[in-house]
């Protein structure tokens, strides 16, 4: 089980946003992430968050990863208008 925790550092060292992220490894590599809380200061450190886990399922060689986050939190209405699919979760695409 991969168990991420991304901390956002503000411009005044304050904390500016974080990630829990959990992953499932079956066999070799990590098939799966889900980001279970997510919170930002404001929406450009949300974006900076989602785009640092974009890149870290590039490193991880996984597809997508679903945020469990409310549609009309700060986050969903960032991903939503991104284009993500809200069904279950928000799923994005890492490309």
């Amino acid at each position: 089980m991969l168990v991420l925790v991304l901390v956002l550092e503000g411009g005044d060292g304050a904390v500016a946003g974080y990630a829990l992220v959990k992953g499932r490894a079956f066999g070799d590599g990590v098939r799966s992430l889900v980001v279970h809380e997510m919170g930002a200061v404001d929406a450009a450190g949300a974006r900076r968050l989602l785009a640092e886990l974009a890149a870290r399922c590039r490193e991880l060689r996984v597809a997508e990863f679903t945020v469990r986050e409310p549609a009309d939190s700060l986050v969903g209405r960032i991903v939503r208008a991104w284009g993500a699919d809200t069904g279950s979760g928000i799923r994005w695409a890492a490309g």
